[in-house]
């Protein structure tokens, strides 16, 4: 789910095929882990990108 203001909320789909298990943030950055070791980061939310190895 995403939302621009915390109130009105929609559904959002990664371009993941494997269900997303959770998503943290820190450093300025979110996190999307999901299953088959896929990972995927954003800096705001709303544009994902595949996360390659550990540099993330």
């Amino acid at each position: 789910m995403i939302s621009q203001d915390g109130y009105r909320w929609q559904r959002y789909t990664l371009s993941s095929h494997a269900p997303i298990n959770g998503i943290a943030y820190g450093n300025g950055r979110y996190v999307a882990v999901a299953d088959l070791g896929l990972t995927y980061v954003s800096t705001d939310g709303l544009n994902w990108q595949r996360a390659n190895g550990l540099g993330l």
